[in-house]
């Protein structure tokens, strides 16, 4: 085997993985094992070299906060299972440390996360169109019913990432990635935001297509013109959000929710017990979470989140709340309740450290993973469930390696 079929198999492998992380995630194991499996041979065969991946060490240290933070839990079973999730913070950083001495390209496992988000859109379609057939209901179109292999909001983040991955390939001139194809791709990726009603995945959506065309309308416009531009794409964007329904009432709400919180807390805590909704649940799972984070700044230890956050949300006057063992919706203070100010140091600083590194490498790819976990860990635990967990890991360790081919000029293929 050659240095460059061995690449090839690297590649496809990691394709492979892409394709189980976004269809099948059960399966995923089965991926990282076989990547595994090509990754030893390819140090037999001296063709991958150890090279640190400084932003996996992130991760394998914030794994390490989780596995300290089991010795102090008070649910062993329950943390053993968080470590076992998470044990993708230690492998996938570390196979990813494991460089190969050539290029390795992303052409093949972005193309396939492509192929592979439009199969899972297909699905839930389908999926969402004989529910509606049975119930003639139009909700079963729509969030969990739609998006029933992830939570809505991965595939939102799945959707998103694809459509500039899309672009992406149009600028590297890949085979297949014509101006038709991107456009089509980018509005089908646009309207699973649609069905996926993820506030925060139409939120990221709306921000993303606006720098798009700022940045179109930058290099192809006069002045005059861009600041048009920039004007008519704000007043669209409250437009979208005034009259979408769903969106404007989310909106409207969440504005009136925190400032009936603001002016009495005790009072909004009494008053919500009954038929409340999303953005009364996360307003009141933040608060209860930072009561918490302030009581025990080191963490309450791996698994113990539930307990102590119910415990917390009876002494506020939310036995309802608790009764659910809902989390924080809110990676960042998942994090710093469960394993304290380290751990939430950690993710701080993963956010940070990825952008000043994408900037510097003009890795735009990897700045947008970065900046779409730090904007949805605002309103999702994110890394909680193996659809975050994989998916986050694997291209912030994956896309650093490949930084070269980031920087190409679009002529080259």
């Amino acid at each position: 085997m050659s240095n460059l079929s061995f690449n090839k198999l690297y590649e496809w492998s990691l394709g492979l993985m892409v394709f189980l992380m976004i269809v099948t995630p059960s399966l995923i194991g089965i991926g990282i094992l076989l990547f595994f499996a090509i990754s030893a041979l390819g140090i037999v065969k001296k063709y991958l070299k150890f090279h640190l991946n400084k932003l996996g060490v992130l991760f394998i240290l914030l794994y390490l906060s989780y596995f300290v933070g089991s010795f102090y839990t008070n649910n062993t079973d329950i943390a053993n299972k968080y470590l076992e999730y998470k044990l993708t913070f230690l492998l996938i950083p570390f196979l990813f440390s494991l460089k190969s001495k050539d290029l390795i390209t992303i052409r093949i496992p972005a193309s396939i996360l492509i192929v592979g988000v439009l199969l899972v859109t297909v699905l839930g379609f389908f999926n969402g169109i004989s529910l509606f057939m049975e119930s003639n209901n139009i909700n079963f179109l729509f969030s969990s019913q739609f998006s029933y292999i992830h939570h809505p909001t991965y595939l939102s983040v799945f959707a998103i990432f694809a459509s500039a991955l899309l672009i992406y390939g149009h600028q590297q001139q890949w085979k297949g990635y014509s101006l038709l194809n991107v456009y089509l791709g980018f509005i089908v990726f646009l309207l699973v935001q649609v069905f996926c009603l993820s506030l925060a995945g139409i939120l990221f959506s709306l921000g993303y297509v606006f720098v798009i065309g700022l940045l179109w309308s930058r290099k192809k416009l006069s002045q005059k013109l861009f600041y048009s531009f920039v004007l008519c794409g704000l007043i669209s964007i409250i437009a979208l959000v005034k009259y979408t329904p769903d969106v404007n009432a989310q909106f409207i709400n969440s504005v009136n929710y925190l400032t009936e919180y603001w002016d009495d807390p005790e009072e909004f805590f009494r008053s919500k017990q009954t038929n409340v909704g999303g953005s009364e649940t996360r307003l009141i799972m933040w608060a209860a979470s930072c009561q918490v984070f302030v009581e025990h700044p080191f963490g309450v230890g791996t698994g113990n989140v539930d307990d102590f956050l119910s415990d917390k949300l009876n002494e506020i006057g939310q036995p309802h709340m608790a009764a659910k063992n809902l989390n924080p919706h809110n990676q960042f203070l998942q994090t710093a309740v469960e394993v304290g100010v380290f751990g939430l140091a950690l993710l701080i600083f993963l956010a940070i450290y990825g952008t000043y590194v994408s900037i510097q490498t003009k890795n735009w790819l990897l700045l947008f993973v970065i900046i779409s976990l730090a904007f949805n860990c605002l309103f999702e635990s994110m890394l909680q469930r193996q659809s975050g967990i994989v998916f986050y890991t694997f291209w912030i360790c994956l896309l650093p390696i490949c930084f070269p081919e980031i920087t190409k000029t679009a002529k080259v293929s």
